[in-house]
């Protein structure tokens, strides 16, 4: 009947899932929070780019440096918190 593709499948879940492409997702995300965090600084101060100048970039990096702390804050210390909270009743 259908032939349905499952090799694009089992590389996306050993992607997401499997130890040893670890370093690619965060390599991948970290890639990805920088394209939003640049776009969003150019698209919220277009009107002055040329007064700005380079400081636009450092505007930016502070942008993905906050994204990325708050993401990682998460990740790391938030979720494994709320994850491992019991309840003694």
């Amino acid at each position: 009947m259908f032939k349905i593709n499952t090799e694009g499948q089992a590389f996306l879940y050993n992607l997401l899932v499997n130890s040893k492409f670890r370093i690619w997702r965060h390599i991948l995300f970290i890639v990805s929070l920088a394209a939003i965090s640049f776009n969003q600084t150019y698209v919220i101060f277009q009107p002055e780019i040329p007064a700005l100048g380079v400081r636009l970039y450092w505007i930016a990096l502070g942008n993905l440096a906050s994204y990325l702390a708050v993401a990682y804050l998460n990740i790391y210390v938030l979720v494994p918190r709320y994850l491992s909270c019991r309840r003694d009743t």
